[in-house]
């Protein structure tokens, strides 16, 4: 049986391709490593003559893997995700200022508790993507509403209103 490649070391793989093609791509359109699903080699994708996607088929085939891709995104995949606490304000800070950081890119010495997230270069899909992946990881049962980061967007003020 042959070997599996772990999926981090598939992303590290791929990760120079992502950040070329997400560098001249408008900010709307730009490619999460952690919406990449990678296939079994053999898999075989519907295409037309001509060798482009057949979309609503790929759509058909692929549904299961879709949806599993915009849940694990959204917090929803398995109740068996590790979910965290945090002993203290400042360790809160110090997670959400690395996944800020980790998702807007800039400079992380700029980057403070009390930085304007959206003069910092935050957008709505960035501002989402950090939400989902707060929400990931948060002991919280219900969920933040889809506009949180226009109420919070200073990194201390979404740190005190986040569930631990």
């Amino acid at each position: 049986m042959p070997k599996q490649t772990p999926r981090e070391a598939l992303v590290a793989l791929v990760q120079p391709a992502l950040d070329n093609a997400n560098a001249t791509a408008p900010s709307h359109s730009q490619l999460a490593a952690e919406t990449l699903v990678f296939l079994p080699f053999d898999t075989v994708i519907p295409r037309a003559d001509k060798g482009s996607f057949l979309r609503p088929k790929v759509y058909a085939a692929f549904e299961d893997v879709i949806d599993g891709v915009y849940a694990a995104l959204e917090g929803d995949a398995g109740t068996d995700s590790p979910k965290r606490s945090f002993a203290s304000v400042e360790e809160a800070l110090s997670f959400v200022h690395d996944v800020v950081h980790s998702t807007i890119g800039g400079d992380h010495a700029t980057l403070e508790a009390t930085t304007d997230l959206f003069d910092y270069g935050l957008d709505s899909l960035q501002a989402s993507r950090i939400r989902n992946a707060l929400l990931r990881v948060s002991r919280s049962a219900g969920k933040q509403a889809t506009n949180w980061f226009a109420d919070h967007s200073l990194i201390r003020a979404s740190t005190s209103a986040a569930p631990s």
